[in-house]
């Protein structure tokens, strides 16, 4: 989802992995745990510098397709399609 974006809002990242996790019947938990744990792993994409934010936008720069690697190496469990 990140990564064919060269920026994207925080309600547009929210409202796809919804909606993907939906589509699998999986259940969220609740969405507000679900929005607080994606605000989460952004933060930590912004300190790991492969996003920039600005307001509620991030825009996408070059480090999130190595990070993307390393996490599928190590089965983090981001959801497919979130990088």
């Amino acid at each position: 989802m990140l990564s064919c974006a060269d920026t994207i809002l925080f309600n547009d990242i929210f409202e796809g992995v919804l909606a993907a996790m939906k589509s699998k019947g999986i259940s969220t938990g609740g969405e507000e745990i679900l929005r607080l744990r994606i605000y989460e792993k952004l933060q930590t994409l912004v300190s790991q510098g492969a996003l920039q934010k600005k307001g509620k936008e991030y825009k996408v720069l070059g480090k999130l397709s190595s990070i993307r690697d390393e996490e599928e190496e190590k089965g983090s469990i981001t959801p497919r399609g979130f990088l």
